[in-house]
């Protein structure tokens, strides 16, 4: 049987070979299906009906969430999966509670490092049982979320958790919805196997499976959070050629930062955007050796002075510009 993901493929596949057999439909077939394949489509179909309508107006607002610190796509894709590991400051907490906590974290995260307060991501929908209908069901369905950063981190969660909760209740859209709606087919994105950059995963415990299925539990075209509903564990699975795993590194260093600020009873009441997510060495390099811009001066010398030196070492450099108009050292020297 297929992975879910591979079925997706296989189904994006299928909307490439229907525009070719639209444009040459005296040479081109689509296969007739079983009578059990057509009640398995009209199931689909049915089951895919309620939400279709919300599916449309979040895919009609399509846009993909993009990390800062990720480099283009380029040549073939070789995913790379994590170890499962737990946020040490979540562990006095369920699993059902880690599990919220993390989507929240996640959320607030990206709100952070992004400046966008509208999140948009891909969410893993629940695999379907039949081979046939997840070859018709989307595997990776939108997530939306606002982030409000003048919220408190427990009601910036409520807001989070709604919108998993949402997702996951619509289930998933079927594939031909795409073609169905002119408009979403001029998307290119929407018709790739991995449309959102970012995605996050909530699944089940799956021991047992080998590095060679990490493929197909990839949902977001640059990473993926994976979240262990047992016991909240999490793992990323990200493409090298996109986000350094140093860097992949670092995101779990900030999400852990951010969970215990998140946690500290004296920040339970200040607004999400005050929150420390940097860890202390890397506070300390970028707040203060960076910043450590100081340089000896002469405190025996006046600025008029220490301007006319200047002019006369570098007369012809750029000293002053105003709109159109540049002076030189040389210039503003004589002119003062």
């Amino acid at each position: 049987m297929k992975s879910y993901q591979a079925a997706g493929e296989g189904y994006a596949e299928l909307l490439a070979d229907m525009d070719e057999a639209a444009a040459a439909p005296d040479t081109r077939k689509l296969p007739v299906l079983s009578a059990q394949d057509a009640r398995l489509v009209k199931q689909v179909h049915e089951a895919a009906a309620g939400p279709e309508e919300a599916w449309l107006h979040q895919l009609e607002r399509y846009r993909s969430l993009t990390l800062p610190f990720a480099r283009p796509a380029s040549g073939e894709v070789r995913w790379q999966a994590g170890p499962w590991r737990k946020i040490e400051v979540l562990a006095g907490l369920d699993p059902a509670a880690r599990v919220q906590h993390l989507l929240a974290l996640w959320a607030l995260y990206l709100a952070r490092i992004t400046g966008e307060t509208e999140i948009r991501l891909g969410w893993g929908a629940e695999e379907p049982r039949s081979p046939l209908l997840a070859e018709m069901a989307a595997p990776v369905v939108p997530l939306e979320v606002e982030i409000d950063l003048d919220r408190t981190f427990a009601k910036v969660k409520l807001d989070v958790i709604e919108a998993c909760e949402r997702a996951a209740a619509a289930g998933s859209y079927a594939w031909d919805l795409l073609m169905r709606a002119p408009h979403l087919r001029r998307v290119e994105e929407l018709r790739r196997p991995r449309p959102w950059d970012i995605a996050v995963n909530v699944i089940g415990d799956r021991a047992g499976r080998s590095s060679a299925e990490f493929d197909s539990q990839a949902l977001g075209a640059v990473v993926t959070l994976q979240v262990r509903a047992q016991d909240g564990a999490m793992r990323w699975i990200h493409d090298p050629a996109r986000i350094a795993s140093g860097q992949v590194d670092r995101m779990t260093a900030h999400l852990e930062t951010l969970a215990w600020e998140a946690l500290n009873p004296g920040s339970r009441e200040s607004p999400v955007r005050r929150l420390n997510l940097l860890p202390a060495e890397e506070r300390e390099l970028i707040v203060d050796t960076w910043n450590r811009t100081e340089a000896d001066y002469p405190s025996d010398c006046c600025i008029h002075g220490l301007f006319e030196d200047q002019a006369r070492r570098t007369p012809d450099a750029i000293a002053l510009v105003q709109g159109d108009v540049e002076l030189s050292y040389g210039e503003l020297n004589a002119r003062a």
